[in-house]
């Protein structure tokens, strides 16, 4: 009888481990800035680079809240909606590395670069890529690796940014296996004080 409650018992561990199993994301999806941007020298000569009026003109996935998004010196700035942080950046690779380029709504996300991957300065001409880690305050969500990419022609900043890979379920045998182990433990307890 006792080894029937404890596999009962061991049975609906199991069944409530399976569902409340958790899912941790990854954080998904693509942000497309514009602004205006402003070299520290002409084109060719340039060092550094920094932003103003920035704003999301498309926001897709897990950072579909940032639509609509913009820096405080944007015209038409909602401060609900504020890209708390957008930090220009010299090409000096120990300048990016730990750097927050961007946050949104003081660090709910915010993605903080590692390296400058790729990189390409000509006459009225500027390409830049950053690998780095988006993160989140969300405990649903766990850091991603992300790219910032930027483009310019002129005076005028186009930017995106994306980061994504698929969601990293709990698996179920774990929760299933300790589950057993503790239904084990207690069947070798009961039987020693037999």
């Amino acid at each position: 009888m006792r080894i029937f409650k404890a596999a009962a018992v061991l049975f609906l561990i199991s069944i409530a481990g399976v569902t409340n199993a958790a899912t941790i994301s990854s954080i998904n999806g693509t942000v497309s800035f514009s602004g205006i941007m402003t070299l520290n020298a002409s084109m060719l000569n340039a060092t550094s680079i920094t932003f103003s009026e920035v704003y999301t003109s498309n926001a897709t996935e897990d950072l579909s809240e940032m639509y609509l998004a913009s820096t405080s010196d944007f015209p038409f700035h909602d401060a609900s909606k504020a890209l708390t942080e957008f930090n220009g950046f010299s090409w000096n690779p120990d300048d990016v590395a730990g750097k927050t380029i961007w946050s949104y709504n003081n660090d709910t996300l915010k993605f903080t670069a590692t390296e400058i991957t790729q990189y390409d300065q000509r006459s009225g001409y500027l390409f830049v890529a950053i690998s780095g880690t988006i993160s989140s305050i969300d405990p649903k969500y766990q850091s991603t690796a992300g790219t910032f990419t930027l483009t310019t022609q002129g005076d005028s900043l186009e930017a995106t940014f994306s980061a994504g890979s698929s969601s990293v379920p709990l698996p179920a045998a774990s929760w299933l296996f300790g589950s057993a182990l503790l239904g084990l433990a207690g069947l070798a307890r009961t039987r020693r004080k037999q």
